[in-house]
């Protein structure tokens, strides 16, 4: 069977060519499912688990001319979910880091390679952990302006408002700091990521996905677990 495969870096077109069939698959972007290495040795095989292509056997029938396309995939070029052996590597570390329960939903959309839809998932999660947990009937950067707000007299060391979430026992400067940057963090994903990702498809690379739920996951465990960075 003559397989015949062409790839053109950047933007532009996907060509799986058999003499049985012929298919075709646009792509944004082929940084997205595929990194350069420097050498590339053929082990296991590497077969997508949802459409069953035998990336490995392509390869091999690509030599030499096809050499040079030899790379270390992320995901399957044709249908995009995660290739298994990549998918095990993100589910050691989500188990590593102990992802908060309230990414499970987030995590299953990582999983499938829906990246934007995992990311909006990710922070409406953290915005409704946060508007549950402080009792505030607010949204966005607002609600975690609020939430996280108080005030301290340096003069009396008084907190003279306390925050509707505190990170800490906000007794030190140090963990007065860490209370405000835990603020301006979570107002950040509110303005600068949610917003994007909601009104747009924001960045569909696959670390930037895995990134952003990273972040999030950290701002939940410090708003859950009311144990700063600063603290045992």
């Amino acid at each position: 069977m003559l397989i015949q495969i062409e790839i053109i870096l950047q933007k532009g077109e996907f060509n799986l060519d058999t003499d049985e069939n012929q298919k075709k698959i646009k792509i944004i972007d082929i940084s997205n499912f595929a990194e350069p290495i420097k050498q590339y040795n053929i082990g296991d095989p590497i077969i997508c688990s949802n459409c069953g292509i035998n990336w490995t056997k392509i390869c091999e029938l690509m030599k030499p001319s096809g050499s040079k396309l030899i790379k270390s995939f992320n995901v399957c070029a044709m249908c995009g979910e995660f290739l298994p052996d990549k998918l095990i590597i993100i589910k050691e570390y989500h188990k590593l880091t102990i992802m908060s329960k309230g990414l499970d939903k987030a995590k299953k959309l990582i999983y499938k390679s829906e990246m934007v839809a995992a990311v909006r998932e990710a922070t409406s999660s953290l915005e409704n952990i946060v508007r549950k947990k402080s009792g505030l009937d607010l949204h966005g950067s607002s609600l975690m302006g609020k939430a996280f707000h108080f005030e301290y007299d340096d003069k009396t060391n008084v907190i003279n408002t306390e925050p509707a979430i505190k990170i800490n026992d906000l007794s030190t400067e140090t963990k007065r700091s860490e209370q405000n940057g835990i603020k301006h963090l979570c107002m950040g994903v509110m303005q600068g990521i949610r917003n994007v990702f909601m009104h747009t498809n924001g960045n569909e690379k696959i670390y930037y996905g895995l990134r952003i739920l990273s972040i999030v996951d950290f701002l939940i465990h410090q708003i859950e677990s009311n144990t700063g960075i600063t603290e045992d």
